[in-house]
């Protein structure tokens, strides 16, 4: 059988795009479907990070349900963000949230503390794209809905949909409301997502982030030994110095390739070596 050469190249040039297409979707998959997309879209239960949330947040539209299929909105919104912070890293991303602790101020966070630590993470709590994080994760603030289905207290700063009034059911209300972990069936499954401890104390009102990697703090000077600045781009670090660790230094929140949403492959503890000389 005669082999035509050039079909011989044009089959190879299919075949490396298949494999190039291959590799870039293993490592760049899309938030959709994922477990932190909260709309009403089709899910693939074969996607990493599949979620069966879909179709649990909605708003009332003349006394009917109108179930969100907006995937963006529970983080993001073009009319009406988030504004005026002193911390200018939440002032970007047209930030969708109210702050973290959200509804009740006495709640307070306990940082990762330790005497073998050459940084300090900032005392009062998470800062700049960490508190975008927490206003989800501290186990406080309701993902989409209002604190106890009251209309003066919306989750989102705008609600999706041309006209339509905020979020009106909260079906995660639990002890504290809006915690995440009551959206999974039967408790806590895999990584918990609430940040810290499962449930935030209540007495005192503590959400605890002690006995987890320390964030919102500068890079320690003087620790060539110990520690190096990452040199991957994946890790991205934060503040006007660029020296900030936070909680997006090791997650991407919009992709789900590498569960819980790791910015690199952590096998063999790459990711954790590239700052940690071990």
């Amino acid at each position: 059988m005669k082999i035509n050469k050039g079909m011989v190249v044009l089959t190879s040039v299919v075949i490396a795009c298949a494999l190039l297409s291959m590799v870039g979707s293993a490592y760049a998959l899309s938030i959709v479907g994922s477990k932190h997309d909260f709309s009403d879209s089709p899910r693939n239960p074969t996607d990493p990070g599949y979620t069966n949330f879909a179709g649990i947040f909605y708003t009332v539209v003349n006394g009917s349900p109108f179930y969100i299929n907006e995937v963006c909105v529970f983080c993001h919104t073009p009319h009406g963000a988030s504004k005026g912070n002193a911390d200018a890293e939440l002032n970007q991303f047209l930030w969708n949230r109210v702050n973290s602790p959200n509804y009740n101020s006495t709640f307070t966070y306990q940082m990762y503390s330790s005497s073998s630590m050459s940084a300090t993470p900032n005392p009062t709590g998470p800062t700049g794209v960490s508190m975008m994080c927490m206003s989800c994760h501290d186990g406080i603030t309701s993902i989409a809905a209002n604190y106890n289905n009251d209309s003066l207290k919306p989750t989102l700063m705008n609600a999706p949909g041309s006209g339509n009034p905020v979020v009106a059911v909260d079906p995660m209300l639990g002890t504290p409301p809006g915690a995440i972990y009551n959206a999974y069936a039967g408790g806590i499954t895999g990584w918990g997502p609430n940040i810290g401890d499962a449930t935030p104390t209540i007495n005192p009102k503590v959400i605890n982030l002690s006995n987890d990697h320390p964030i919102s703090f500068e890079w320690p000077n003087g620790m060539t030994t110990e520690l190096q600045l990452p040199t991957d781009p994946r890790l991205r670090l934060f503040g006007t110095s660029k020296k900030r660790v936070e909680c997006a230094t090791c997650h991407n929140v919009h992709d789900p390739a590498i569960p819980p949403f790791l910015a690199m492959d952590n096998s063999y503890s790459l990711m954790c070596r590239q700052c940690h000389i071990k």
